[in-house]
């Protein structure tokens, strides 16, 4: 998965929604761009991450556009790395209790560990962390600075980073330029909320702010922004090192100023999991104007040797890449309801006799009414021997809905797409209440996709997944499911193992929380975190060890990056029962764990 190493593709469920907002605040924007720049207004100085099958980008809250003074950090969140919205609010500056005076609110990163989020960010020229519920928040500040004072050891305390290496330490990068050159390393508790020992003080060739760090093949790189923010000198460097902190040899410039695009810099970078593709979000200044400062993302591509080739810049972006995990293709049996606004059910006009041009509409939800029960196939949705179905094969907005014999027509094509929205692509419109009615009879429409939207949130089967994480199995040798043993017991030490699989078994239901896997509360484990073969897996309480790091990769295993080995059912075998150890990687059928 992706990292920095901290590789999240889906998290843990918690008792918020994530894209909610709370009363009192703005409401959240949707920024329309769908390539370069991906964001609207100034929101300078982003960082992205992967969680629970979604892209979050953080940014400075500048005071433009809908940041209000400076006073918030949002979270943005995509499934395809184009289309873009506000997810909410992440940290209020007003909730941190010793934010006084300077009140600037800059470069802020997020990354999941325990079961939990961490917001880090600077608070005028300290440093701020977080714990929050979700990976757009609420988060709420520790009390006090994690690092203080303008300059800390000689280095500018603003433009915090934390990267987490394959043993699980946790190290915080914090760099700016009032500190001429200087860049403080600390390394974090296993708490992620308290600093571990004294600082390291280094001074990278080149470096004026914004550390960034990632390991590839072994090797720890260094980014960094050089130059002045506010002109064309800004721009990207980079060293690269043989362990966290270095000692770091200088390898040369990855991002400048090039085709009107200026001023670019302050990046954070994302690797495409059980992939070598690499993204980066960076800020830039467009048509040699340095009004505002654009979010933009662009690849990085590598040399055979390991070296980074100059970035293009571009206005189109990246193409669109679904997010991993996000759940949407799979199909449904058997039939089951469709809870949609207002808790009401998806139903067909008339009784359950389901003739062509039956309205389909919100009714009330009813046990075992014959209407309200739907099948999908992975392409139609289907109810008393008919198909859900646009009038009029229509891609227009405001099209009726109805019921009607299945012709494999577009009209009749749905998908589950993101945030519990059921997407036409032949219109790439939505399912829609009209103006986001609740009552009995409201007759269901085509509209413009809008993510987040009440009038839009439907659940098949109650399994919505409106931006929370969604608890899923994982499907193992011979088709059996990832299971706990001792019947949803849950206690420490208890074996993993593979068995039929059972609706409803709690033990079976995993979800992502940044790279462990967790079920009951507790974390997927190998035996006293070590990394020879055979080591038995199984459950233990979440303490961030290399032991409960797992990588979905390409080949359909799952590896963990500790040991370099990868989860295995003993023997090969598919049997109730069959322990589960981890072994060399092999991309045998012994080793094939699907996530979700």
């Amino acid at each position: 998965m992706f990292l920095r190493r901290r590789l999240a593709s889906a998290v843990i469920a918690t008792l918020t929604a994530f894209g909610a907002v709370a009363i009192g605040q703005p409401a959240p924007a949707f920024a329309a761009p769908t390539g370069n720049p991906i964001i609207s207004g100034d929101h300078p100085d982003p960082t992205i991450e992967l969680f629970n099958g979604a892209y979050y980008i953080y940014t400075t809250s500048s005071g433009g556009g809908t940041d209000l003074g400076g006073r918030y950090f949002y979270a943005w969140r995509s499934y395809d790395l184009k289309n873009w919205h506000n997810a909410g609010v992440v940290l209020d500056r007003a909730t941190v209790s010793w934010a006084s005076g300077d009140g600037r609110t800059w470069a802020p990163d997020m990354i999941a560990r325990n079961g939990k989020f961490y917001f880090y960010s600077a608070i005028g020229t300290q440093i701020s962390v977080a714990e929050c519920d979700g990976p757009a928040g609420p988060c709420r500040d520790r009390g006090s600075p994690l690092v203080t004072g303008k300059l800390h050891a000689g280095v500018e305390a603003i433009d915090p980073m934390v990267f987490i290496d394959d043993n699980g330490q946790a190290y915080l990068y914090f760099a700016g330029s009032a500190g001429g050159g200087t860049m403080g390393i600390y390394k974090l508790q296993a708490n992620m909320m308290n600093l571990d020992g004294a600082v390291i003080v280094q001074r990278p060739t080149n470096l004026t702010e914004a550390p960034f760090v990632f390991k590839r093949n072994g090797l720890y790189y260094l980014q960094y922004s050089n130059g002045a923010y506010n002109n064309d000198t800004y721009n990207v460097q980079y060293s690269t090192g043989s362990s966290p902190t270095g000692p770091w040899t200088y390898r040369g410039s990855v991002m400048r100023s090039m085709n009107g695009y200026v001023g670019t810099g302050h990046h954070a970078v994302l690797q495409y999991p059980g992939t070598d593709d690499w993204y980066v979000v960076y800020h830039r200044y467009q048509n040699n104007s340095f009004a505002k400062r654009y979010t933009a993302i662009d690849r990085m591509y590598f040399n055979g040797d390991g070296t980074i080739q100059q970035m293009n810049l571009t206005a189109g972006g990246p193409e669109e890449r679904r997010a991993p995990g996000t759940p949407v293709t799979t199909p449904m049996a058997p039939p089951q309801p469709i809870e949609g606004p207002g808790s009401k059910c998806v139903d067909v006009a008339g009784n359950d006799i389901g003739g062509n041009g039956a309205a389909v509409q919100l009714w009330d939800c009813i046990p075992n009414a014959k209407d309200q029960l739907w099948t999908w196939n992975g392409s139609t949705l289907r109810t008393l021997g008919r198909c859900l179905d646009v009038a009029g094969n229509s891609t227009a907005t405001g099209a009726k809905l109805q019921l009607w014999d299945c012709n494999g027509a577009g009209g009749q094509n749905w998908e589950m797409w993101y945030e519990g929205v059921l997407r036409n692509p032949q219109s790439a419109k939505c399912i829609d209440s009209p103006g986001g009615s609740t009552a009995n009879g409201a007759r269901m429409q085509l509209w413009d996709c809008n993510l987040g939207a009440g009038a839009q949130a439907f659940q098949i089967g109650f399994n919505k997944n409106n931006g929370a994480p969604r608890p899923v199995n994982i499907i193992g040798p011979g088709s059996k499911c990832v299971d706990i043993e001792a019947d949803d017991v849950g206690a420490n030490l208890m074996a993993a193992q593979l068995w039929s699989c059972l609706a409803g078994a709690s033990d079976q239901y995993y979800a992502w929380v940044g790279t462990s896997l967790t079920t009951m509360g507790k974390c997927l484990d190998i035996a006293d975190n070590g990394t020879a073969n055979g080591l038995q897996v199984r459950l233990y309480d979440c303490n961030g060890v290399g032991g409960q790091q797992w990588q979905q990769q390409a080949d359909g295993s799952l590896r963990n990056p500790q040991s370099g080995r990868c989860l295995d059912a003993i023997g090969g075998a598919t049997i109730n029962g069959t322990r589960l150890q981890i072994a060399d990687c092999n991309g045998g059928a012994a080793q094939k764990f699907r996530v979700g």
